[in-house]
């Protein structure tokens, strides 16, 4: 069955992992790894914590396009060059079409 068949369609969702680079003191990480310990994990060496950016793309954007513009979106805003490294991706998903919710009733 297809996915419009099934009532989704694909959609191009991308992804910017933003992370402090290796050698900057990840204090957040670090508060994790001691409270992980403390709850016995002990076999944890290492923690970082970075966060993570979705986009979703509108419908009929080139793949490449949208890859260079993943690129661009770490390079000039998600990610500080001097302390933070990022890493790209691009996937299709498909996307449930949301429930019709009627003529307004309940308002």
């Amino acid at each position: 069955m297809s996915s419009a068949e099934k009532g989704g369609r694909q959609v191009r969702c991308g992804r910017v992992e933003v992370r402090l680079k290796r050698g900057v003191m990840d204090a957040q990480g670090q508060a994790v790894r001691r409270a992980l310990h403390d709850l016995g994990f002990a076999g944890v060496a290492d923690v970082r914590i970075g966060r993570l950016v979705e986009v979703v793309f509108a419908p009929g954007t080139d793949a490449e396009q949208a890859r260079q513009w993943l690129q661009q979106m770490g390079s000039s805003l998600l990610a500080h060059p001097a302390i933070e490294e990022f890493r790209t991706c691009l996937e299709e998903q498909e996307q449930e079409q949301e429930p019709s919710t009627g003529s307004g009733a309940g308002r």
